[in-house]
Formats: structure tokens, C-alpha cells, sequence
């Protein structure tokens, strides 16, 4: 009798992702989201220190590397050295949703890849795709609606909610878009305070992989305050989140406190 043995199995294949691997073991799994390094990962992968005294030592070392993180992002092998993300985008496309999918309109889903890449931390919904899509392409809502999940599902991007406390009203809100990863960002319109936002949204994607009673929005209010990120556990709001890559002007430090007050 073998005892005390565990299997870890990895595959590059797309033909089970994570929804189809509990249904084709009989439920006898346990799916885990394996996500870009965090920041503290890379720097271990760079070989520098940030635990106790060495945070202090090592600072300039780290703030360096912060900004090649936002830069370049986190997959393991860009860390070890900084280069061209192109073929993981292309991976994630030609494989994880062409091989998978039914995309009869190519030209459409690469629109939407590059529109996707310019609204990284911006306001996304299929209405506002459609106004911008419908005077160059024949294309529907419901087409659009369709391809935004196969992207998702690919691991592309996340579409955060916006905090209702009607469910239906969470449902029809805009959303928010992030990338999986910052790097990918070069191919947009790259944008250091938008690559921040989304380097957090990500490293909360990571708590909550490890806590699955976390759920994550966002929320705006009437007045046009926004809290850009609500975290709630066991149905009850706890943690209001704001990001910003400079707060050493008083009008945003004021404007993101009040966000905060007015959120609460």
C-alpha cells in the first residue's frame, strides 16, 4: 500500500480547463488558480531580499524592481529576464480560444482583444462595445456577449462587478476589466497608475483563490465617487480599497479619502 503520496499533474493542453477537470474526475478534485508571480515571488526569482532588515538594505534595489514588475510582468520567465510577451498573448488566443470555441468572426475577437488591451482598469460593458464596433463591423450584441466569456475563460482578462446590494443590479452594471498580467499591457496603451490598480486587483485574486468566501467588486456612487475595490467575505463588506500611484498632490489624496468616506 503506497501511503503519504501525492500527484500533481500539469498540462499546457486547453482541452480541460479548470470548470471540465471536476467533471471529468467525478467531482474528485480540487481546482487551485495558479496565477502570475506575485511581487514577492519575483523578487526571490531576482535573488533579493525583502523580509526584515534587508527591505531597508535592499530598497533601491526593490523600487527598481517594482517598476520593470508594472513594466514587463510577472511570468516566471519574463522575471528571469525581461522580454517580449507577445507569445503568451498569442497562446492564449490561437489556443485557449480558437481551438475551443466556435469563432466564426476572428476579426471581431481580435477587435475586442484590442480594445481590451486600451481599457485595462477602465469601465467595460457589451453596450459601449457595440456603440464603438457597430459602424465598422456586422456584429450583435449577443456576438459580443458571447466572445467576452471565451476570453475570460481563457485567462485573458477578469471582469469585476460592480457592489449592488441587488443582485440583478450587479448583473446589468458595467464591469471592470484587468488584465491577468501587466506585461500584456504592452501591447495598449500602457499607463503606470492604470498597471498599479491592476497589479493589486491581481494580488487580490490571490487571496481570494486561498479564501473562496472573499468576493471582489467594485463601486461607484451617484455622485460619481468611486471605491475601486470592495472586498466582501461571508456576505458582509470588509474592506474598502483604493489605489493610487501618487498621492502627493492634495486634491487626490482629499479626492480618494472622500471616495473612501462616501463608500462607507
Amino acid at each position: 500500500m503506497i501511503r503519504d503520496t501525492r500527484f500533481t499533474l500539469t498540462d499546457s493542453s486547453p482541452k480541460l480547463l479548470s470548470a471540465e477537470v471536476a467533471t471529468h474526475l467525478c467531482g474528485r478534485a480540487l481546482t487551485y488558480t495558479l496565477l502570475p508571480l506575485s511581487f514577492r515571488e519575483f523578487l526571490l526569482f531576482r535573488g533579493v531580499d525583502y523580509r526584515e532588515r534587508d527591505f531597508y538594505r535592499n530598497y533601491t534595489r526593490i523600487k527598481a524592481l517594482l517598476g520593470e514588475y508594472l513594466e514587463y510582468g510577472a511570468y516566471p520567465e519574463v522575471a528571469l529576464a525581461p522580454k517580449d510577451t507577445r507569445e503568451y498573448l498569442n497562446v492564449m488566443i490561437k489556443r485557449d480560444v480558437l481551438e475551443r470555441h466556435p469563432v466564426r468572426n476572428v476579426y471581431l475577437l481580435n477587435e475586442l482583444l484590442y480594445l481590451s488591451l486600451r481599457s485595462y482598469s477602465k469601465y467595460l460593458s457589451v453596450d459601449s462595445l457595440y456603440c464603438l464596433l457597430k459602424g465598422r463591423l456586422k456584429v450583435t450584441k449577443r456576438t459580443i456577449a458571447n466572445y467576452l466569456p471565451y476570453l475570460e475563460e481563457a485567462f485573458f482578462f477578469f471582469l469585476l462587478r460592480k457592489y449592488e446590494r441587488s443582485p440583478k443590479e450587479r448583473v446589468v452594471a458595467p464591469r471592470k476589466l484587468y488584465l491577468i498580467d501587466t506585461g500584456l499591457s504592452l501591447f495598449g496603451s500602457k499607463d503606470v497608475g492604470r498597471d498599479v490598480e491592476n497589479a493589486v486587483f491581481i494580488e487580490l485574486m490571490r487571496m481570494k483563490s486561498s479564501n473562496p468566501r472573499l468576493e471582489l467588486y467594485h463601486w461607484k456612487g451617484h455622485s460619481g465617487h468611486e471605491v475601486v475595490f470592495v472586498v466582501v467575505e461571508g456576505g458582509r463588506v470588509r474592506e474598502l480599497i483604493q489605489v493610487s500611484a501618487d498621492l502627493s498632490d492634495e486634491k487626490t489624496r482629499k479626492r480618494e479619502f472622500l471616495a473612501l468616506l462616501k463608500g462607507a
